[in-house]
């Protein structure tokens, strides 16, 4: 028996039993950190090198914030700096370093930029060197049994460290919990795992998302304003569409829709369309959290772009919470939005990456789709949001009668006022445009909120046209802001929304 026992320390490390493999090169493993509720970090192994003594394992590397990165301009793609945004890191490794070597006897050591070694077959009060450089040891201290996701039961070792942290691994799921080695966050929780093992949490996938069900009905608010010739334009859309037909052939789903749509103060008019929904393994919501992917992205709006070209996205902020109550989606309710920012790396910066470009947003929601999208360019933009919806025979939200998007006017007072406010929602600045001859007008801005209170009272007395209100220090939620001029007062209606 002791013979059997010394063949397989040597045998290859891939024909080792999973009992006790740290990392599954075919599970995806779902982590919650810093003492996050959310699912916020994903490992997963990218390649392996099998060797004649020891298996390499190549570990995702994913983006994180970077307060010290070179501001610059990004001229492939945006000719404009992005200074006063957080700036990213590309190629980061995660908590468990970028790669990690099997050795035999079942030593894992962990590479770059950090390096430790963790013994998963060690017995109880076993000790060794954990990390060399820093001098840490590590000893068992505990073998139990104990629920690792809820419902499910495993073996389970404690790792004490000689500076005070634990790192918990089980015997089928692996590293279950892992410390900030060097910081004072909560430590890495293991939250699921998917592949050839199936437990605990998930991430929503495609079909999560774009699950309707006929009959749903859907409202959209919409709205562009753009500058041609020092002015500002505006159009307002409101589109309303009730899901008539399902059909799921293979990974598309194709929804028939009758619906109405409203532009401006000009009548309604209805029609009927088909959506068509692809799930694609490059779908946003299909990608693993905190890395970057290729998208394509209509650009008939670029200068000097064809109809498309292929940005990259980054997936991230995947909400388990309830949405802001006070805010304009505040109807949906226990739903989980995924929210993905544009970007526009560059192929000369290779290691950094600038700041995302937070004006470009989509947002998905379980059981909606893409519920809030949002483009801006040079002097315009875009913005959509969903601001109702019709479900099981629920009406939530605002959901306009048919008869008042084919007939009425929806904001009939905004008609004859003397300034134009955007962009509505407002997330970081909201601009007040003075029209026509009464730019040299004086005027006052005061700004409350739902209960009555004055979060923002300003005069203005400059010659221009344009004035700015930096609105990151609201809080979420619907506002009326008073523009009083010396003999003329308007409200108008705010809805401040940060990403």
């Amino acid at each position: 028996m002791k013979k059997l026992i010394i063949l397989l320390l040597f045998l290859p490390v891939g024909l080792l039993s999973q009992n006790w493999q740290l990392i599954n090169p075919n599970n995806v493993c779902f982590y919650k950190t810093n003492g996050s509720e959310l699912i916020n970090n994903t490992v997963m192994v990218d390649s392996v090198i099998y060797g004649n003594n020891d298996t390499v394992l190549f570990l995702n590397t994913v983006i994180t914030p970077c307060d010290t990165c070179k501001d610059y301009s990004i001229p492939c793609d945006n000719p404009y700096p992005h200074s006063n945004d957080p700036k990213y890191q590309l190629i980061q490794p995660n908590f468990l370093q970028k790669k990690v070597q099997i050795l035999p006897g079942g030593k894992w050591y962990f590479q770059d930029t950090a390096y430790f070694v963790i013994l998963p077959f060690a017995r109880l009060s076993d000790i060794w060197l954990f990390d060399t450089a820093n001098n840490i040891s590590a000893e068992i201290t505990e073998k139990t049994y104990a629920k690792v996701f809820p419902a499910v039961f495993d073996s389970v070792k404690t790792i004490t460290l000689s500076n005070n942290r634990e790192i918990r691994l089980s015997k089928n799921f692996g590293i279950i919990e892992f410390p900030d080695l060097f910081g004072d966050n909560a430590p890495a929780i293991l939250a699921g795992v998917e592949g050839d093992t199936v437990a605990g949490a998930s991430l929503y996938k495609f079909k999560d998302y774009f699950n309707f069900n006929i009959g749903d009905v859907f409202q959209y608010y919409r709205e562009h304003w753009w500058v041609d010739w020092n002015d500002v334009n505006f159009k307002e859309s409101f589109i309303k569409y009730k899901i008539i037909s399902k059909k799921i052939s293979g990974d598309t789903l194709k929804y028939g829709i009758s619906g109405i749509i409203k532009e401006d103060d000009y009548p309604g008019y209805r029609y009927e369309d088909t959506l068509v929904f692809i799930d694609s393994a490059n779908h946003i919501t299909n990608q693993y959290l905190n890395t970057l992917f290729d998208y394509t992205v209509d650009c008939r709006w670029c200068i000097s772009r064809g109809d498309t070209y292929k940005t990259k996205l980054l997936y991230s902020n995947v909400g388990f919470t309830l949405l802001d109550t006070t805010s304009l989606v505040n109807f949906l309710p226990g739903q989980n939005p995924l929210i993905a920012n544009l970007f526009f790396p560059c192929d000369e910066y290779p290691g950094f990456l600038g700041s995302p470009d937070e004006n470009n947003q989509r947002t998905y929601t379980l059981g909606f789709g893409l519920s809030v999208f949002r483009v801006e360019g040079f002097e315009w933009a875009t913005d959509s949001l969903i601001i109702g919806y019709v479900r099981n025979g629920d009406t939530v939200g605002t959901v306009y009668d048919d008869d008042v998007l084919l007939f009425q006017e929806l904001f009939p007072e905004e008609k004859n006022t003397r300034v134009n406010t955007y962009p509505n929602p407002a997330k970081s600045v909201l601009n007040i445009y003075v029209k026509g001859n009464m730019k040299n007008q004086p005027f006052e801005v005061i700004l409350l909120n739902l209960q009555g209170q004055v979060v923002f009272q300003k005069k203005f007395m400059h010659n221009r046209r344009l004035f700015k209100i930096n609105t990151l220090s609201f809080q979420n939620g619907f506002y009326l802001m008073e523009i009083k001029f010396p003999d003329h007062i308007e409200t108008h209606k705010v809805v401040i929304q940060h990403p």
